[in-house]
């Protein structure tokens, strides 16, 4: 079947691009419509794993928090009662990250000279 009429050829297109129309607001129907299946055994073993997941997160989420306060409290009770060595403390213990980091930006400006 030819089309030599230039008529013929554009309702042709306007057919197909019709149809073409029609397929895609099919397509979008189906893909963004709810299933209506009811949820497999697989999705609710998975949302009930995931429930439990989310209570031992939550406890222990809870846990570290108590133990960071817990720190907190002895460390400002520490304070309170000798101040001069928790300054020491923290004195050292800054000397030392410093010393670690001198030695980590040493390291990078000899791996860059290389």
């Amino acid at each position: 079947m030819q089309y030599t009429d230039r008529l013929q050829i554009d309702e042709v297109l306007v057919l197909l691009e019709d149809a073409i129309e029609k397929k895609e607001e099919q397509i979008r129907r189906s893909v963004f419509s709810r299933p209506s299946f009811s949820k497999s055994s697989f999705l609710l073993n998975a949302e009930k794993k995931i429930k439990q997941s989310y209570k031992v997160i939550g406890f222990g989420m809870v846990e570290w928090q108590r133990s960071i306060k817990r720190a907190i409290d002895a460390i400002e009770q520490e304070a309170k009662e000798n101040p001069q060595a928790l300054l020491k403390k923290m004195a050292l213990s800054s000397f030392g990250l410093g010393v670690m980091m001198g030695r980590h930006y040493k390291n990078l400006r000899m791996r860059e000279k290389k």
